[in-house]
């Protein structure tokens, strides 16, 4: 911060979202089983958000498999659009560019109760200094 330790603010700034999800495929047993499209989306005017833009997108929903009705899936992109702003003022700290990726899981529901998600995610990392990771990775959920 500068002397005097107050951030600057800006006023004025804006930002627009949208989100939606649509099914393409339905159960005929359950209609709230099925598959579609997700999709969302930003735009901003990068000050002082430090995103211009974004997007993700993808297809999920219930599981294919009709021996496991309380699965789920997803396989999705995204894409995010830094600001120059941000850019530049990232070269100072740790150099930062747009950054892209995308994720598949499977949600295995092993109870009502416990669900295991192994997902695989690649990323091209918005940090120059670092390699485009590909990771595995497995998660676990308890309700109570």
């Amino acid at each position: 911060p500068p002397a005097g330790g107050a951030l600057p603010t800006e006023k004025g700034s804006w930002g627009l979202f949208w989100n939606a999800d649509q099914y393409l495929v339905t159960s005929a047993e359950d209609p709230k089983r099925g598959w579609g499209l997700f999709w969302q989306s930003g735009i901003a005017d990068g000050n002082p958000s430090p995103v211009d833009w974004y997007f993700s997108t993808g297809i999920g929903g219930s599981s294919w498999l009709r021996s496991r009705p309380n699965d789920t899936f997803g396989v999705g992109v995204f894409h995010v659009a830094l600001s120059s702003q941000a850019k530049r003022l990232s070269q100072f700290v740790v150099p930062l560019e747009n950054e892209q990726g995308g994720e598949i899981f499977y949600n295995i529901a092993a109870t009502p109760w416990f669900h295991i998600t192994p997902n695989l995610i690649a990323v091209d990392s918005g940090v120059e200094i670092r390699e485009s990771p590909l990771l595995v990775g497995l998660r676990a959920k308890i309700d109570f």
